[in-house]
């Protein structure tokens, strides 16, 4: 189940609705740079990961009304809450596309879970 929000009261405060084993949720690589070396090695740094990294691509069957009410959060906010089975976050939706019921989505996550 998941659930995006608004992060102010609105005419349309949130939506709910269940996702599709399709969508990604831990598709992450962490912060990685590979610097090549005057003897013709490479250096490797890893600087962890951190949950702004990540970006949740949602995969879901919805009616036309959860469609209409998440299209009018897409348009309007800026940035969401999101509850999902990987806690609750803060971010934004970058991608969107709902076509006869069916929603691809991507999430971008600023803030980590709670």
């Amino acid at each position: 189940m998941i659930s995006i929000t608004t992060l102010e009261s609105k005419a349309i405060d949130g939506v709910f609705f269940c996702e599709m084993p399709t969508s990604t949720f831990r598709d992450t690589p962490p912060r990685l740079t590979r610097t090549p070396t005057l003897d013709g090695g490479t250096i490797i740094d890893h600087r962890g990961f951190s949950d702004g990294d990540r970006a949740f691509k949602i995969s879901a069957v919805i009616d036309e009304t959860t469609a209409n009410n998440l299209w009018y959060i897409h348009r309007n906010e800026t940035l969401v809450n999101i509850s999902c089975r990987e806690g609750f976050f803060t971010g934004a939706i970058s991608e969107m596309t709902c076509d006869n019921g069916k929603l691809e989505m991507v999430f971008l996550v600023k803030n980590g879970a709670i």
